[in-house]
């Protein structure tokens, strides 16, 4: 393995968008358009949403997740709590271990994460009636 490892900004613009999610390190299961770093210690990478998009409720039991918001707003529904939190360019995040969340993501949003330990751990949530009607509010203003 090189001292140094490079993936060129012109292969992240080629092979991020469209809605994609592209990942810069980690140890994948599926194949993408970029050629990653392989690193079984951590996962790092950029979200790109295209269009506003509700994601899969979820939470991580093993891995905690940093973010970085690029460009673009989302919204971050904590589930236990209610509590929401507007997310824009140049802000960071993390969300701790085993914290179920609901997340709505404005349309040319572009985040750049990274998760500790690497590894699949995603476990879906439901959501409770509570946060379904969140959900259904849309994108506020």
């Amino acid at each position: 393995m090189p001292q140094v490892s490079v993936i060129r900004a012109s292969d992240i613009d080629a092979a991020v968008g469209g809605g994609s999610r592209q990942y810069l390190t980690g140890t994948l299961a599926r194949a993408q358009a970029l050629a990653h770093i392989e690193d079984a210690e951590l996962e790092a990478g950029i979200s790109d949403y295209d269009a506003d998009t509700v994601d899969q409720p979820h939470m991580h039991p093993r891995a905690r997740e940093y973010q970085l918001v690029l460009r673009g707003r989302l919204l971050i529904r904590e589930l236990a709590t209610g509590v929401v939190h507007d997310l824009r360019a140049g802000d960071f995040y993390v969300i701790e271990r085993n914290t179920a969340y609901a997340q709505k993501v404005y349309a040319h949003t572009r985040v750049f994460f990274f998760k500790n330990p690497a590894g699949n751990d995603k476990v879906a949530v439901e959501l409770d009636a509570a946060a379904e009607e969140w959900v259904a509010e849309g994108w506020p203003e």
